[in-house]
């Protein structure tokens, strides 16, 4: 994961949740958060372990020189077993789509990150992205949030942008399945 601490705490709040015992990992980039950083951080950790069946590579758009790049290799042969779940502008777009579904462009915003997060405060305004927070209200509504994602997604494909979007839904869906 690129955030050290939203992103950690969803994933390991969401991984007890499910009461899940396999074997998965949460671990965040200590190189720095562009999605370079985090492919080469996942790339360090995993590939001398070829013990697993995916591994997922959590980061933004956000403004990010090397978006583009990362999600470019992460589609070669090179890194068929990695995945991206990406999200634009911010991580904080998968916690929106818990509470309502938008497909509101956020790049038109001077700050795209900014938007999203005063747009997720109107439901959750303790949150603040420097905090430990406690997800577990939103595990209720994950169902909700997968169904949002997955309208937005198609929308974002049939209208050729990416903004907004988010691949997080594929990686709760396969933890789900778990």
């Amino acid at each position: 994961c690129e955030g050290q601490n939203t992103e950690i705490n969803y994933f390991k709040g969401l991984i007890s949740r499910l009461g899940i015992q396999t074997n998965v990992d949460v671990k965040t980039t200590v190189r720095g958060s562009s999605p370079d950083n985090v492919l080469n951080s996942a790339r360090k950790v995993y590939c001398k372990n070829n013990d697993y069946d995916y591994v997922f590579c959590v980061f933004d758009k956000d403004r990010h020189d090397k978006y583009q790049e990362t999600l470019d290799a992460l589609q070669t042969k090179a890194f068929q077993k990695y995945k991206a779940a990406n999200s634009v502008p911010c991580f904080e777009f998968w916690l929106l789509l818990h509470h309502k579904f938008t497909t509101a462009p956020c790049y038109s915003s001077k700050d795209p990150v900014q938007k999203v997060i005063n747009q997720l405060k109107e439901f959750d305004p303790s949150y603040s992205k420097a905090d430990s927070q406690d997800f577990s209200e939103y595990y209720e509504l994950t169902d909700k949030a997968i169904l949002n994602a997955t309208k937005v997604l198609d929308e974002a494909n049939n209208n050729g942008t990416d903004d907004p979007s988010t691949h997080i839904h594929e990686l709760v869906i396969l933890l789900k399945d778990l």
